[in-house]
């Protein structure tokens, strides 16, 4: 039955706080803004969990750097090399450089991609791709469509970057913390180590109507803590016993004298629990909102809840908090306050994160396609490369079509069946489809490895973006093609 009674209590709270404003204290009065405030108390005695930051997009973005500086002309990728030497590398754009004006931004992003293609192990990337066995010839075919993959890849990441502050502050300790100060003005575990000075910033507490002040100053309602004694505690023997909790008893628990700490720490003991989960931003916006949207007007000032006149306490004045000046201004009022705008800014920064993530987690999913894609116009370029190839033997005079074919096509440069035997080269495994199974014919020689003829590769300096169109470095980095071979095969 008593259950019963203070559910009810909880629903028609809206009504006792209308009504309170012009009336008179009563039982149930404040068990709404009660458990509004309950809900800070239980968040900061759970053991707090913050959404993790999602990163996933940044190995996609690298996988794309790697793949577009695996196909660029050897020109551009020897200035990220001291001296033309292997495993040596320019920390900063070489002096005499004509540089994009973004180089200095991506230069480490770009001389990671450059270092990642000269490890020795084998990069499963550049596998999958097919790109450890094309020639220059074949890379030069793929060069500006994967180059332009990769700017708009650079686009769609570009925002996606965490406020260093939020980022800061958003550590599972961090967050811990504040909502344990918020609450109970300290560090501290739960209410049995809160003290009167750290719930209300002093111990000069006898004045009930100038403490229950929502502020940062001594003395005054500094925590949820302090709030919930400021609407709860009874005056005197003949006060509202049960004004927030049906449990509670009567007496003089805050008459004249500083506050019971005992009474306080009985009450805020009756707060709820709440189970370890992560914290969402939403999720505690609520929890703020289910307190603020409690606080009536009177005279031009905000009053946390049951109040008459004042917030001294007794029956015909009121048990609130009061709040200056918030008709006016009720952002200022409260943003300054650890227990409503901290913990205002902490609900952004939550969402900030997760909104974040969300666009990390897309721009991962399009990365990802985007891979796909260039592992196709490699593979086109291939064909094409062998088509190119076979017209050219074709159009040259003398002999028959199929010596032209056997002394200009380069059969490894296929890597599916359909097309390795279309070109007149041999398909050499059974169940294998794809990969590195197209050979000479038995008894034929090809004259043209990977990397042979074709059209000259340009060279070229980047764009901003791409680093893949024409600039004056050539003369600037005075680079012999000895110097470019040691680093690039062909």
């Amino acid at each position: 039955m008593i259950s019963v009674i203070r559910a009810l209590a909880v629903i028609l709270s809206p009504i006792a706080l209308v009504g309170t404003v012009d009336g008179t204290k009563s039982t149930g009065a404040n068990v709404a803004p009660f458990e509004a405030l309950c809900g800070i108390i239980a968040l900061a005695k759970s053991a707090v969990k913050v959404p993790a930051v999602t990163n996933s997009h940044i190995e996609q973005m690298n996988k794309v750097r790697k793949l577009n500086m695996s196909v660029s002309d050897p020109t551009w990728r020897i200035i990220f090399h001291k001296n033309g030497k292997p495993n040596e590398y320019n920390d900063d754009v070489p002096q005499g450089v004509t540089k994009g004006d973004d180089w200095e931004a991506q230069w480490q992003a770009w001389k990671q991609a450059e270092q990642a293609l000269e490890k020795e192990n084998e990069d499963t990337d550049i596998a999958a791709a097919g790109l450890e066995t094309a020639s220059q010839t074949v890379k030069a075919l793929a060069r500006p469509r994967i180059a332009a993959i990769a700017a708009r890849a650079a686009i769609k990441v570009k925002s996606i970057k965490e406020d260093p502050q939020t980022t800061e502050a958003l550590t599972d300790s961090k967050v811990q913390t504040l909502l344990r100060t918020a609450a109970f003005g300290s560090d501290v575990n739960d209410e049995t180590e809160a003290t009167l000075k750290s719930l209300f910033g002093g111990e000069a507490l006898s004045n009930r109507g100038t403490v229950c002040e929502a502020s940062l100053q001594a003395n005054k309602a500094q925590t949820a803590g302090a709030a919930i004694a400021c609407l709860c505690l009874d005056s005197n023997t003949n006060n509202i016993a049960d004004i927030c909790h049906h449990a509670a008893t009567g007496g003089a628990h805050w008459n004249g004298a500083n506050p019971n700490l005992g009474q306080i720490q009985a009450h805020i003991a009756r707060c709820r629990t709440m189970p370890n989960e992560v914290l969402t931003g939403s999720k505690l916006q609520s929890l703020i909102k289910a307190i603020t949207s409690r606080i009536s007007l009177l005279s031009g000032d905000g009053y946390l809840v049951a109040v008459n006149s004042a917030c001294s306490g007794t029956t015909a004045t009121g048990s609130c908090v009061k709040f200056p000046g918030y008709k006016a201004n009720p952002q200022q009022a409260t943003s300054g306050l650890q227990w409503l705008g901290q913990l205002q800014r902490l609900a952004e920064q939550l969402k900030e994160r997760e909104d974040m993530s969300k666009k990390a987690e897309e721009a991962t999913r399009i990365l990802k396609e985007y891979i796909t894609t260039i592992n196709f116009i490699v593979d086109e370029a291939k064909t094409t490369r062998g088509a190119v190839a076979q017209t050219a033997a074709e159009q040259q005079g003398g002999g028959n079509a199929k010596q032209k074919q056997k002394t200009n096509v380069d059969c490894t440069t296929f890597q599916k069946n359909e097309t390795c035997t279309a070109a007149g080269c041999k398909w050499e495994s059974i169940t294998e489809k794809t990969e590195n199974h197209c050979k000479p014919k038995d008894g034929e020689g090809q004259t043209n490895a990977a990397g042979g003829t074709g059209p000259a590769v340009t060279a070229g300096t980047p764009t901003a973006s791409t680093g893949l169109q024409r600039t004056k470095i050539r003369p600037l980095l005075k680079m012999t093609k000895q110097a470019i071979n040691k680093i690039f095969k062909e």
